[in-house]
């Protein structure tokens, strides 16, 4: 198949982009002829081998308005191409399926947000011209599903769920038999269960909860650590600890003894299934999408964000027996080549239904 991907950008940075690559590199090694486009290419960047790169310049509009003047671009380049799938990662209106992580009108109501600025009216704009387009839309999780066909009045057969793809090569069981290494690297205390933390939004997920959780905790021998971009809180107890940035997250996970998610809004949340692959449980709020991976041999769901319920859950969590089936990725489909088969799955049912029609 000739096949277009579309993104904003190409840069190994974010989740979206790790995706975007993902997709290349499997598309080709499967004999498909792979096209990008994006407005914005990373300093140095090589595309991999086989893969046409298309630049598309609206780099003259602000970075918060492109996505109008990028929809309209695409609208008059992408037909000449003849393409048999134009799969996008945001949202445009010129694509067979598009990948929805998140709304817009979901999240501001998540956060509480009742003013809206002109790029928040224009990004609702540009979901809503997505949804009324032919695209399928491939929601990321049953919550997203849900937003949209409430928030936006979508069809719900319009919409398929499709949960993020892992790289189950990098987030494996086998990592935990590495776990004293890791913890000697990663600074984990001595006789400490260790909590982890990974997030680059730490307001939106949680973390001003778990530092009262941790407060509440500070006399017994627990430790949190905080993994990613954001800022510290000033009034952190010191039983949590900031690492920064960490890119082998995978390490991180094996490293610690359980992971912790109490997002107030979170469409999936990667680092669940990421963990429980590495081997190391899960406790998220019922706010989190990816609660639908998390089994009680692998996690736990706390029904609500209060102090108290987070603090008798984390207590809880340090003897309970979680074990780990090396089987979960393929019963949840989470792997790369899980992922792109159902996808084209959806694809052809979605065809052959046109074509009935």
């Amino acid at each position: 198949m000739k096949i277009a991907l579309v993104h904003t950008r190409l840069l190994r940075l974010g989740g979206l982009e790790t995706r975007l690559f993902a997709y290349m590199e499997h598309f080709r090694a499967l004999g498909h002829e792979v096209h990008v486009f994006v407005y914005k290419i990373g300093e140095g960047f090589e595309a991999p081998p086989g893969v046409h790169v298309h630049r598309v310049k609206v780099r003259w509009v602000p970075k918060k308005f492109r996505a109008h003047p990028f929809d309209y671009r695409l609208k008059k380049i992408l037909p000449g191409y003849r393409f048999d799938l134009v799969l996008s990662l945001m949202r445009n209106s010129c694509a067979d399926a598009v990948v929805v992580p998140w709304s817009a009108l979901g999240h501001m109501r998540a956060i509480g947000q009742g003013r809206r600025s002109l790029s928040d009216r224009l990004a609702i704009d540009m979901d809503r011209r997505t949804f009324v387009s032919r695209a399928m839309v491939l929601a990321c999780s049953e919550v997203t599903r849900d937003e949209v066909v409430e928030l936006y009045h979508v069809p719900r057969e319009k919409i398929e769920v499709l949960y993020p793809p892992i790289d189950v090569r990098r987030f494996r069981l086998e990592l935990k038999r590495r776990k004293p290494a890791f913890r000697k690297k990663y600074g984990l205390s001595e006789g400490t269960t260790s909590f982890v933390f990974v997030s680059t939004s730490h307001t939106r997920k949680g973390l001003p909860l778990l530092v009262e959780v941790f407060r509440t905790l500070r006399n017994e021998p627990v430790e949190l650590l905080i993994a990613g971009k954001g800022r510290f809180p000033s009034n952190a107890p010191p039983n949590i600890r900031d690492l920064g940035y960490v890119h082998a997250t995978e390490e991180l996970y094996a490293a610690a003894d359980i992971s912790v998610l109490p997002a107030n809004y979170e469409p999936f949340g990667q680092v669940v299934p990421e963990s429980i692959l590495c081997g190391t449980p899960v406790i998220v709020s019922p706010m989190v999408g990816a609660k639908v991976v998390v089994t009680a041999e692998t996690g736990m769901i706390v029904e609500d964000t209060q102090v108290d319920s987070w603090v008798t859950a984390l207590r809880s969590a340090i003897t309970e027996p979680f074990t780990f089936d090396p089987g979960y990725a393929a019963r949840f489909q989470l792997s790369l080549p899980n992922h792109v088969e159902r996808m084209l799955e959806l694809m052809s049912e979605r065809e052959r239904r046109r074509r009935t029609e």
